[in-house]
């Protein structure tokens, strides 16, 4: 299948060329960016899938007795749960969860309730004994 240049395969809604996916997909007279964002995000489209939402349960693809994520499913469409959200395709975890929990545990360590557990003094503890081991 031979797809013509983009000067050819304009929308005739918004004058923009539609997508190459579009095109083989059988799109030929509407299927630009323009009309893809203002099917499935517009503001009245977001609306809807908040109400149907809120109005029944609508599951994860992967694990069906979880609702999905609000937010996910209001702006994307997309049914995932919260453990799905934070995984890549492979399901290992995103590294951004990685760094949430570093600065997290940064935070306690810093905070009173962190030093009243003792954990600055077991690390004190641990190096003054590396210490003492090195200069025997």
């Amino acid at each position: 299948m031979k797809i013509p240049p983009p000067e050819e395969r304009l929308c005739r809604n918004h004058g923009r060329p539609i997508s190459v996916s579009g095109w083989k997909s059988g799109h030929r007279t509407s299927g630009c960016a323009k009309c893809t964002n203002e099917r499935g995000r517009s503001p009245e489209k977001q609306a809807e899938r908040e109400a149907k939402w809120r109005k029944e349960f609508i599951g994860c693809k992967s694990h069906p007795n979880r609702r999905c994520n609000l937010s996910a499913y209001k702006r994307l469409n997309a049914k995932l749960c919260g453990s799905c959200h934070l995984r890549r395709a492979d399901r290992t975890l995103r590294d951004s969860v990685f760094r949430c929990h570093k600065k997290a545990n940064e935070r306690y360590r810093k905070s009173e309730h962190g030093k009243e557990q003792g954990y600055w003094k077991q690390v004190s503890r641990r190096k003054y004994n590396r210490i003492q081991e090195n200069k025997i």
